[in-house]
């Protein structure tokens, strides 16, 4: 049983360290550079080096991966190009939001999914069994953008409420709340 237990914890630190090292490939793999959101459109050569020394790109990539594995294994996550501000502030920041959007649709699956589950039971090899199974497929297979404007457009029809988002970030003018979708009246 021990030895179960060690070969999936080596499993898992394989999979992590896959996991960063397909996160540092892919960040390095998109068209724009971390320089032009640091720095605007027409920076100047200098400070584009000077960027590029202070955020270490001007060494080699295998340097980089493993200067970048060794900071995630730390907790060190860097600092936000967008903000400013350590990124592990950010995630802080964002975490109440989404524990309570966590809780909540945990809460919805329960309510939803153990009666309709025990209304299938009962109702073994009748109609109403193929319906709630059709259901609790949809609800797995349907991605979430797609559920979240279907919940959108069902709650506008019905007249109870609309789905909002804040996209804006705190140090923005006038941020109120925690960034978490909220139902609003019309």
């Amino acid at each position: 049983m021990l030895g179960y237990f060690f070969r999936r914890l080596a499993m898992l630190a394989l999979i992590v360290v896959g996991v960063a090292i397909f996160t540092f490939v892919l960040s390095r793999a998109l068209p724009s550079s971390p320089i032009e959101m640091m720095l605007g459109s027409k920076p100047t050569a200098e400070q584009i080096a000077q960027a590029r020394a202070d955020l270490g790109l001007d060494r080699p990539v295998v340097i980089q991966l493993g200067r970048y594995i060794v900071q995630v294994a730390q907790g060190e996550f860097g600092t936000s190009l967008r903000t400013g501000r350590p990124v592990m502030e950010e995630v802080i920041q964002r975490l109440s939001a989404t524990a309570e959007l966590v809780s909540l649709a945990l809460l919805l699956a329960v309510a939803l999914g153990v009666p309709l589950g025990i209304l299938s039971a009962a109702q073994r090899g009748r109609w109403i069994a193929g319906l709630t199974r059709m259901l609790a497929v949809s609800g797995v297979a349907v991605p979430v953008f797609f559920g979240y404007r279907a919940a959108n457009d069902f709650l506008r029809v019905a007249g109870m409420a609309t789905v909002t988002r804040s996209h804006r970030h705190q140090s923005d003018r006038g941020f109120s709340g925690s960034g978490a979708h909220r139902f609003v009246a019309d």
